[in-house]
């Protein structure tokens, strides 16, 4: 990706998440990203798609927006500073859940926030979801940050470790069929080089 003059990783995705919308009319999209993956491409998503992203430390979130007062001029588009994930540990309310990752089920503590989170997502309403291990020395262990304002924080707890498996399968592509080493340095190169040593991947394991 040479900046400036190619999409973003983040944009990239949101195109793709759009087609699938379009593919798959009229069905329940729920896609699951690393922290890399949040900004204004997201905003505008279909309504059928929810996003789950593992939400940087960095974040600021805010409240929700107050009611309109009835006084004149533009209306409040946010509520008060919440802070980092951090700070909203220092006022969360954590309650055991059990929860299901990685083959294993083990009861944990959750913390549930609703919230904006302004500067990726603007306006639209999202939940925060803090994790903390019984063993942690920290705030917390995991922060998720989802548009998805149905589903159970142990489901969404659930449906973020499943994306491992994909993270794997990248990792296991580059370092046995060294797809990271390929010298391609044109378009259609990497569209042929990747995806054919993907192909190779899937008929191995297959």
């Amino acid at each position: 990706m040479r900046p400036g003059q190619e999409l973003s990783k983040t944009d990239i995705a949101a195109s793709m998440i759009r087609f699938l919308a379009a593919c798959h009319y009229g069905r329940r999209i729920h896609v699951v990203a690393d922290a890399a993956y949040h900004g204004k491409a997201l905003r505008d998503l279909p309504a059928t798609c929810t996003f789950t992203t593992r939400l940087p430390s960095s974040s600021v979130l805010s409240a929700l927006a107050p009611p309109r007062t009835g006084k004149r001029g533009r209306p409040a588009l946010k509520g008060a500073r919440l802070g980092t994930p951090a700070q909203l540990v220092a006022t969360a309310d954590f309650a055991p859940v059990r929860v299901t990752r990685y083959q294993r089920t083990d009861t944990v503590p959750l913390a549930e926030i609703t919230c904006l989170w302004y500067g990726s997502f603007h306006t639209r309403t999202v939940r925060v979801i803090l994790l903390r291990d019984d063993t942690t020395d920290t705030g917390y262990d995991l922060a998720l940050v989802t548009t998805d304002l149905t589903s159970s924080p142990a489901e969404l707890i659930t449906r973020y470790a499943m994306r491992w498996s994909i993270e794997v399968t990248f990792a296991e592509v580059r370092d046995l069929l060294v797809a990271g080493q390929a010298q391609s340095r044109t378009r259609a190169a990497v569209e042929r080089t990747v995806p054919f040593a993907l192909y190779c991947y899937t008929i191995t394991v297959a």
